[in-house]
C-alpha cells in the first residue's frame, strides 16, 4: 500500500504525510507504517458517503 500511495502522490517517498512511521527507524525492515486516520476514512469510505459529513 505504501508504494501505491507514493505512486499516486508522484513518486517514491512522495506519499509521506498520508502515512506515518512508528517504531524503530533502523533497520528499515523493522519500520511500522500507519495510514493516517483521515486518509483511511477517505480511502475506505463506502461509495456514496461523504467523508467528514455530519448528520
Amino acid at each position: 500500500m505504501i508504494a501505491a500511495i507514493d505512486a499516486a502522490a508522484g513518486g517514491p517517498g512522495e506519499g509521506r504525510g498520508y502515512y506515518v512511521v512508528s517504531g524503530s527507524l533502523y533497520p528499515v525492515e523493522a519500520r511500522d507504517y500507519h495510514l493516517r486516520e483521515d486518509v483511511a476514512e477517505a480511502v475506505f469510505a463506502a461509495e456514496g458517503t461523504s467523508v467528514g459529513a455530519t448528520s
